[in-house]
């Protein structure tokens, strides 16, 4: 092999090396071919990679000198063994008898051909095409690949044939007959050429052909570069030429050595001439090869016959056509017929229409792969002015309004692209004008693969070279004239330039008002100077002096450029996040870009190992699995989701089913497997998926549909390719999907796969393989159901809520840090923040068309029209997209409704709006402090934005709006207005979560399932699962957690919750459900720095239960610490259900053995049942006056029989089903409170209730007499005429059966029951607040020993996780919320009024936390019951009456607070003796003397029911005196409740003791 001194005097050429390592051996296969530029690999040596020698083997079809001939040269022959040749076992033997003739088998593969026969044996007469195809389809057939080291495969295989087909038989196989089929049978079983390099040839249509004319209507050049396109290759340049002899001998090359030489000389130097074509493709010299066919036209026909040579050939010298050989003769043949400079370096313009704009960086991927260099490059959005002088040589055409209509309709983008023959290549590239014409012709083409129709056919490129420099000129004016004109581009310049065809250029002034300008000519310029000179009339040398200084002043060759939009750099242009290795938080965002450099490349032994061409994506893609079963409709909703969200669909059953259709090797491996219903092998199958993938990183979003089919499968394209986003499950029984196969079998009989055996043996593969994914991707949140049953319009409407964006639109007057909570936003939850003020600001500083109507929108205060803004906002959307980005916060958008519907209307979303609602005054304050634009232009802005078009915009977005006060601000002390705006905005935008508590084996999984089917877009997470599987699927966070774990370390709370961000953003998740965290209590408030907790279920299982859940978890669980791990969980979880239940956010569910999924969906139908306040009145109008009332106080709207039946879409329903349908309402409502309006309305539906719901909170009946009845009755119905004694009947009866309802609710809960009759009713206010009575929450005080022992609270939590449902089935625990007195009154976390209320009390108080005034008390238990979870609830208070609020407020008063704002249900009164003060309390005598004391003064008999008051030691004696004192004289002893203690015990033993008391006194209460 040749050895180089130096890298100048390697070729520049890709290059075939042999690359061996110096040194020890590695843990790699060594030797293999890799294709690399020998520039690529100098800076790989540069870079100090391993020692390595790089032996030259020669370009690729190049025969180095005295060097053995490259693999690649040498010709391979194919031979077919038929499937009768294998059964018999014979296969082995014959190909002994090629290896003992020392033919090489260089490959061998079983194969199964089916359609394929067909195509492969296309050549043989139809009866003998016929049984070669049938027997091919018997069974596997096998292919060889041979080769001699002579590179005389073909003769010497052919030399064997017929002895071996006497042994073994004619038609037992087939074998390559010449070097054409060799080419073509290998590209046949083994397709490669599509995966070569770019490659120029020639070919040559020689004079026999050109002679022939038309056949079928086209010529052989037409048909040539048909054939040429449909394989991807582009004709560069073309021309009519007759050789010369020593061009004639180079073509005929191939006949040297024979007789046939001159006559094949002669033939190609006769008339008319050959047509000569530089083409240009990748595998172009091998695919122009199979387009000519065999040498000999004879044999062409009999074996090729649809070839070039057979179809315009006569015989083996006038064969029609030529095409190079290999590398070196093609570059030898195009210098000869092109020399330097025929090929010319063109610029062309293309611009991107509208309709694809979307698509831009797909086009530009394309075009750059063409070869073109983007020189110029800019945005911008066509007039219709402008695109009519544009398009003005088409003015004629009848469709030249649609075009400017279309050009006009949006934003395009223009680049100036350069190339040899620039605009042939283009021109070839974009295919046909007619996107059906170029679907037909050109496949691969932009307007085929990107357009719609004729005028949106996605692309414009110049027509010729001189509409080409016009089309540039037209855009971009400062680019000259290059390359430079010939002699005739000059005189049509001059001319042009002549004052003739200058009169007809001012045409183009009533224009100009569009923002462009075309540059006068000389006569012109010189013109308008001698008009300015005739103005001024300066005398003498004076007139030359001003002249010349006019001219130079107004050279149009010195003017500034202009300026071009450039949108602002955003905070970052895509933000990657995540948990470093000791478990922080972080977050990256994109560097600016920098000037382009050499690129550094590292070679690692992997990289070597890779298959030329083989490389990653470049960022990660945005990938969704499509799985479901064979007829479940996957392509259907694929191809939708694609076109409504610029998704690459691949679906792996098309991909393979061209594979099979083209006839490959892949293709009959494929298809074994698809008649067979059984998989495709993974390596095929990934191979596909990534080479799909690369081919369009740029849009780097995807559907795959049909892979994976396992969870194995899953894992490796996680690995290896990319992470995938979700699987999108379509469901569907296996009786739809066979009758859909059977019907599509009935209409599309060609799908082999489509057969009931193969069907049942694709839904028994489904069921085995496929449906496991579910179950792996289910727990981590990342699986997506869609009910495939439903007809595909339905179906759509469902899965499109997974593909749409969130826009949240966050509002606030100018001066607002509306940008700064965008950023935070961003950082700290993944969204994309976008700025249109940024945008708009930097559009309008460019000389974009719209920029002035920009400038003067912006200047007057008033929004930019949505066609000029929402295209700025698409593309920064379509940008982020591409990088998997589907949450976006908008800041300052919309301006007004029509941008928010051009929005909405582009792209599918979910959108919410926040407005930050600062006063008038607030506002211009900030803006005073901070912001530095124009005063007037500010209070334009503020205007406009606290007008009433802003007003009517918000109120159509359903805007939420966030009050917001400087003043408060300062109150509370906040750091900064941006800290005390996003500390509130926070509350809006945290991601919910609902936690399911339980042991292993409690039946947890199931909960979190159903909980997550109840509501849309609700998703379970395992926590547990979510950190195994990253570490199987090797993700990003995956790879760090192994290395923590590697290292001994602990994986942080950080990571999972960074993860299950991760999940919250996808699909636009509402709530997550999460199981197995938190593990520790002390977790919670890390998790509530990020989530907000909404709900929390715990299954509790009796001992039993419990002792058969540790013995499941260890028979599932591997070594001997099963026991030990259990324990541990059992020890953990009981803080963090106290902490829990103490918020009244826990739901306890009961149980003795693991529940069943029925039972627990009635046990959370349980726990979701709403609380009722039933307003009855014979009177509508009353009923529904009073109803509406309750609902404005608490939410809501009043429910009536009417509206349950419409709800139900039960139009006919009657009384009986009154129950049943409130039922329904109320699970699919999930509301805490409903307030029902006469229903139920018979007795029967009233005893339904009560058993179904429980007591409602209030029955409240508004009683009317017969006279008020009749009269409000008659007025309701002046039209129609009445009958006295039929209304008084008719109320009679009504009268009636209302009393019977009521009488149900009197005796059954006469404690929610309230009369109110017509003089009650002449006092509204009164009416209220005795209903309002009846909603109060319920409240028990516990009297306890206070610091340092805080009883009190222990009590209270005890209380709180023992509460039990007393052996009730399927009932539910009672719940309370502990609220502790002295956490209440400190200043923090209250509303901005009551923080300002306490700051002025503690400012004059002796104590400033607890010393409060009463009215102060009332409002903190107001706001603390209505912010808890369950604001009408039952509560346990403790530590009140503070120490300090006693000495400045009666008890009286104190308890006087608490009654008014609550129902007082009871006092508990805990009292220690000696030996239970000593175990838990203190030694200290003098504080037991002092405690014993107060206890000899307590004459306490009953007990508590929901608040706690726990004191403080050192002043317990006289505080609770007081408090006793007044407790008896002002509730009497029947709400106390005295619990003595005397046991040394620990306390929380002791706690659990007073809970059972409670317990025990409550019971007795209710009975």
């Amino acid at each position: 092999m040749p050895e180089f001194e130096s890298w100048d005097q390697m070729p520049t050429v890709p290059t075939l090396f042999d690359v061996r390592p110096v040194g020890p051996p590695l843990l790699l296969s060594f030797g293999c071919y890799i294709s690399l530029s020998v520039s690529t690999l100098a800076s790989l040596l540069e870079r100090g990679s391993p020692s390595y020698t790089f032996r030259i083997c020669g370009r690729v079809g190049e025969r180095a000198e005295n060097a053995p001939v490259a693999l690649q040269e040498k010709t391979r022959s194919v031979v077919l063994l038929m499937p009768q040749l294998i059964l018999e076992g014979k296969a082995d033997e014959l190909v002994s008898k090629f290896e003992e003739a020392y033919l090489e088998v260089k490959a061998r593969k079983e194969v199964y051909l089916a359609e394929e026969a067909e195509s492969y044996f296309h050549y043989l007469k139809p009866k003998a095409r016929e049984a070669a195809a049938q027997a091919a389809s018997r069974g596997l057939s096998q292919v060889l690949v041979l080769e001699h080291l002579d590179g005389d495969v073909v003769e010497r295989s052919l030399a064997m044939k017929e002895g071996l087909e006497e042994t073994y038989g004619k038609g037992s196989f087939y074998m390559s007959l010449d070097k054409w089929e060799c080419q073509r049978d290998i590209e046949f079983f083994f397709p490669h050429l599509d995966a070569l390099p770019v490659e120029r040839t020639l070919a040559v249509i020689k004079p026999d052909a050109v002679q022939q004319g038309e056949k079928g209507g086209k010529t052989a050049e037409q048909v040539v570069e048909d054939e040429a396109a449909q394989l991807g290759l582009f004709v560069v340049a073309k021309q009519l030429h007759t050789p010369d002899e020593a061009q004639a001998k180079l073509i005929c090359k191939e006949y040297e050595g024979s007789a046939d030489l001159a006559n094949a000389v002669a033939a190609v130097m006769t008339e008319p001439g050959c047509l000569v074509m530089c083409v240009e493709g990748r595998g172009a010299i091998g695919k122009m090869q199979l387009i000519c066919g065999p040498s000999h036209s004879g044999v062409a026909r009999e074996r090729a016959p649809t070839t070039i040579r057979a179809l315009w050939g006569t015989d083996g010298t006038s064969n029609a056509m030529y095409a190079s050989s290999n590398m070196d003769a093609a570059d030898q043949e195009i210098k000869s017929f092109f020399p330097d400079g025929a090929l010319k370096l063109e610029r062309t313009l293309c611009i991107v229409k509208p309709d694809a704009i979307a698509n831009l960086v797909a086009i530009k991927t394309e075009i750059e792969a063409a070869g073109f260099t983007v020189l110029k490059e800019k945005q911008t959005t066509l007039s219709e002015e402008r695109a009519k002088e544009f398009y003005r040589s088409s003015k004629n055409d009848p469709a030249f309004a649609a075009v400017v209509k279309e050009a006009s309709s949006g934003p395009c983008c223009a680049m100036v692209l350069c190339r040899l023959e620039a605009v042939t290549v283009l021109k070839q590239l974009m295919g046909n004008a007619s996107v059906k014409e170029a679907r037909k012709s050109r496949p691969g083409s932009l307007r085929a693969r990107f357009g719609r129709d004729g005028q949106r056919n996605a692309v414009h490129g110049s027509e010729s070279l001189k509409d080409a420099v016009q089309e540039i000129r037209f855009f971009f004016s400062e680019m000259g004239v290059d390359p430079l004109p010939d002699d005739n581009e000059v005189r049509d310049f001059v001319f042009r330039k002549s004052a003739r065809a200058s009169m007809d250029l001012q045409s183009l002034s009533d224009a100009q008002s569009t923002d462009f300008e075309l540059d006068p000519t000389l006569q012109q310029l010189i013109s308008n100077g001698l008009i300015g000179l005739c103005k001024v009339k300066p005398q003498g040398l004076a007139a030359v002096k001003w002249l010349a200084t006019w001219l130079s002043e107004n050279n149009p060759n010195n003017q500034p450029p202009k300026a071009t939009f450039d949108p602002p750099t955003r905070t970052s242009q895509y933000v990657e996040s995540g948990v470093n290795q000791d478990g922080m938080s972080f977050v990256v965002e994109a560097p600016a870009p920098e000037a382009p450099s050499k690129p550094v490349v590292e070679v690692t032994e992997e990289d070597l190992k890779r298959e030329p061409g083989d490389s990653d994506l470049k960022t990660p893609p945005f990938v969704v699995f499509v799985a479901g079963g064979p007829g479940c409709g996957k392509g259907t909703q694929c191809v939708r989701i694609k076109e409504e969200f610029n998704l690459i669909h691949l679906s792996t059953g098309d991909l393979m089913r061209e594979e099979v259709k083209a006839g490959s090797y892949l293709g009959g491996e494929i298809e074994k497997h698809m008649s067979a219903g059984t998989l495709v092998p993974d390596d095929i199958v990934l191979a596909l998926l990534k080479k799909a993938m690369l081919k369009n990183q740029d849009t780097n979003r995807f559907l795959l549909d049909g892979f994976p089919r396992a969870v194995e499968q899953a894992q490796r394209f996680e690995r290896e390719i990319a992470e995938v986003s979700f699987m999108l499950y379509l469901e569907a029984s296996h009786e739809t999907m066979m009758q859909r196969i059977k019907g599509r079998a009935a209409t599309n009989p060609g799908r082999v796969d489509d057969n009931d055996d193969t069907v049942r043996k694709r839904l028994e593969v489904f069921d085995q393989q496929t449906m496991p994914l579910c179950n792996y991707y289910g727990p981590i949140g990342k699986l997506r159901k869609a009910n495939a049953e439903k007809p595909p319009d339905d179906v759509f409407a469902e899965v499109k809520r997974y593909f749409s964006c969130r826009f949240l639109y966050l509002l606030g007057p100018p001066g607002a840090p509306v940008e700064h909570m965008a950023d935070k936003l961003e950082k700290q939850y993944g969204y994309s923040a976008i700025n249109l003020t940024a945008l708009l600001k930097s559009y309008a500083d460019s000389n974009e068309a719209d920029a002035p109507a920009v400038r003067k929108a912006m200047l007057a205060g008033k929004p930019v029209d949505a066609s000029i803004a929402c295209p700025l906002i698409l593309s920064e959307i379509y940008r982020d997209m591409a990088l998997g980005v589907q949450n976006f916060v908008l800041s300052d958008f919309p301006q007004s409704l029509k941008q928010a519907q051009f929005l909405e209307y582009r792209v599918s979303s979910i959108t919410r709006t926040l407005v930050l609602d600062f006063s008038r005054a607030d506002a211009a304050d900030l803006a005073a402090t901070m912001s530095s634009k124009d005063t007037l232009e500010l209070e334009l802005r503020s205007n406009y934005f606290f007008g009433p078009e802003t007003s009517e915009m918000l109120t159509s977005l359903k805007a939420e709006r966030i009050p917001y006060s400087l003043s408060e601000m300062q109150t509370s002390q906040t750091c900064s207005v941006v800290d005390g705006t996003w500390k509130k905005l926070s509350e809006q935008v945290l991601p919910s979560l609902t936690v399911v508590l339980g042991l292993p084996g409690s039946g947890t999984d199931v909960l979190a399932n159903l909980l997550a089917q109840s509501s849309p877009n609700f998703e379970a997470v395992d926590c547990n699962e979510l950190l195994d599987k990253e570490l199987e699927r090797q993700t990003e966070m995956g790879l760090a957690m192994h290395n923590m774990l590697a290292k001994g370390q602990v994986v942080p709370l950080s990571m999972t919750l960074e993860l299950l961000k991760g999940v919250a953003n996808l699909t636009c998740s509402e709530c997550l459900i999460i199981q197995n965290c938190p593990q520790y209590v002390d977790q919670i408030e890390l998790i509530e720095r990020d989530f907000r907790i909404k709900k929390v279920y715990y299954i509790h299982g009796n001992e039993a239960a419990e002792k058969s859940w540790a013995e499941s978890f260890a028979a599932k669980s591997e070594g001997s610490t099963a026991a030990k791990r259990f324990s541990d969980l059992q020890s953990r979880l009981p803080p963090i259900v106290a902490h829990f239940s103490r918020l009244g956010l826990l739901e306890k569910f009961e149980v003795s053995e693991t529940p069943s999924k029925e039972k627990l969906q009635s046990l959370v139908a349980k726990s979701r049942m709403p609380q009722f306040a039933i307003v009855s009145s014979l009177s509508p109008v009353l009923g529904a006056k009073k109803a509406q009332e309750l609902c404005g106080a608490y939410g809501g709207s009043p429910i009536t029989a009417k509206s349950l039946a419409e709800f139900t879409g039960k139009a006919d329903a009657d009384s009986s089903d009154e129950v049943t349908m409130l039922k329904a309402f109320a699970q699919g409502r999930a509301e805490p409170f409903l307030v029902l309006q006469d229903c139920p309305t018979v007795d029967s539906q009233a005893h339904a209730f009560l058993e179904a719901f429980g007591a409602p909170r209030a029955v409240v009946h508004l009683e009317c007499d017969d006279e008020f009845l009749d009269e409000e009755y008659r007025g309701l119905h002046e039209d129609e005429e009445i009958d006295g004694e039929q209304l008084a009947e008719k109320l009679a009866q009504q009268r009636a059966t209302m009393e019977g309802t009521m009488k149900v609710f009197k005796e059954l809960c006469p404690g929610s029951c309230l009369d109110i009759d017509k003089k009650m009713r002449e006092s509204p206010a009164d009416v209220a607040a005795m209903i309002q009575q009846k909603l109060m929450p319920t409240v028990y005080v516990i009297l306890a020993p206070g610091a340092p022992l805080d009883f009190g609270n222990l009590v209270a939590e005890a209380i709180c996780t023992t509460s039990t449902a007393g052996g009730i089935e399927d009932a539910l625990p009672s719940k309370y919320t502990i609220l502790d007195a002295m956490e209440l009154c400190k200043s923090t976390g209250h509303s901005p009024a009551l923080e300002d209320a306490i700051a002025k009390a503690s400012f004059t108080a002796e104590t400033p936390e607890d010393s409060l005034p009463v009215k102060v008390w009332a409002e903190i238990w107001k706001e603390a019951f209505l912010k808890s979870a369950d604001p009408m609830g039952t509560f346990l208070v403790t530590n009140f009456p503070t120490v300090n609020s006693v000495k400045s407020n009666s008890v009286r008063d104190q308890l006087s607070v608490v009654e008014s704002v609550s129902a007082l249900a009871g006092i508990l009164h805990v009292k220690l003796g000696a030996a239970a003060f000593a175990s838990f309390g203190s030694t200290d005598d003098e504080q037991l003397e002092a405690y014993s004391a107060f206890d000899a003064q307590e004459t306490l008999a009953a007990g508590l029911f929901a608040v706690a008051v726990l004191l403080c030691l050192a002043e317990i004696s006289v505080i609770a005196t007081e408090v006793h004192d007044q407790t008896l004289a002002q509730f009497g002893l029947g709400r106390l409740m005295e619990c003595l203690l005397n046991e040394a015990t620990d306390s929380a033993t002791a706690a659990q003791k007073v809970a059972t008391q409670f317990f025990s006194f409550q019971a007795k209460g209710n009975a």
